[in-house]
C-alpha cells in the first residue's frame, strides 16, 4: 500500500505547493491536498476545498465573504483543519502531514498537526522559523518538525527548490518505516 502525505497550504501559493506535490509523488507516495486559504479560491485543483474547511469550522463561504474579517476567518480555518485533519487520519486517508506557509499558514497547519498523535510524521516549512521567533505558539508540546523556508514563499528559484527538496526528503524519510501508529 502506498502511503499518503496530507499537504496543507493556502493554495493562493501555488508554484511551491504544486512542486512539493509532484516531488513527493515522484518518490512513490500519494498526496492529499487541503486548501487552508481563507477567502481566495485556489489556482489549482485541491482534494479538500477551502469551502469544506470553512464549513467544518462553522462558517459558510458566503458568511466569510460577507464578513471580510480575516482574523475570524483564520480562527474558523484553524477549527476546520483541526477537525478535518483528525478525521482524515482516523479514516486512514493519510500517514504523514506537511504544511507550508507564512505566519498565517504556519498557524493553521500547526494547529492541525497538534491534533494528531505523537509519532505521526508532521513537518511544517515556514517563513517564520528563524531568528528570535518563539516557536511554542506553533509547535506547543507536540512532535512537529519545523523547517525554515529561508526565502519568502513567492515563487520557485534555486534556493526555494533546494529547501523544498529537503522537505520532500524529510517527509518521505519519516514515512519510510514499517508499521502504523493507529491505536
Amino acid at each position: 500500500m502506498n502511503k499518503t502525505v496530507l499537504l496543507i497550504a493556502t493554495y493562493d501559493i501555488k508554484e511551491e505547493t504544486r512542486y512539493l506535490e509532484k516531488r513527493i509523488e515522484s518518490r512513490g507516495l500519494n498526496v492529499l491536498t487541503m486548501n487552508a486559504g481563507t477567502l481566495t479560491p485556489p489556482k489549482v485543483p485541491v482534494g479538500v476545498a477551502h469551502t469544506d474547511v470553512l464549513r467544518r469550522g462553522g462558517m459558510s463561504i458566503e458568511a466569510a465573504l460577507a464578513d471580510r474579517d480575516k482574523g475570524a476567518c483564520i480562527l474558523n480555518m484553524i477549527r476546520g483543519v483541526e477537525i478535518l485533519c483528525k478525521e482524515l487520519y482516523e479514516k486512514g486517508r493519510f500517514h504523514g502531514v506537511v504544511g507550508i506557509g507564512d505566519a498565517q499558514g504556519t498557524d493553521i497547519g500547526c494547529a492541525a498537526m497538534r491534533k494528531l498523535l505523537t509519532g505521526i510524521p508532521k513537518l511544517i516549512v515556514s517563513t517564520v522559523a528563524s531568528g528570535m521567533t518563539p516557536f511554542a505558539p506553533f509547535v506547543g508540546t507536540r512532535d512537529i518538525t519545523m523547517m525554515h523556508s529561508v526565502a519568502d514563499i513567492q515563487g520557485l528559484n534555486f534556493l526555494t527548490k533546494r529547501i523544498l527538496e529537503n522537505v520532500v526528503g524529510a517527509i518521505c524519510g519519516m514515512l519510510d518505516k514499517p508499521g502504523d501508529l493507529r491505536i
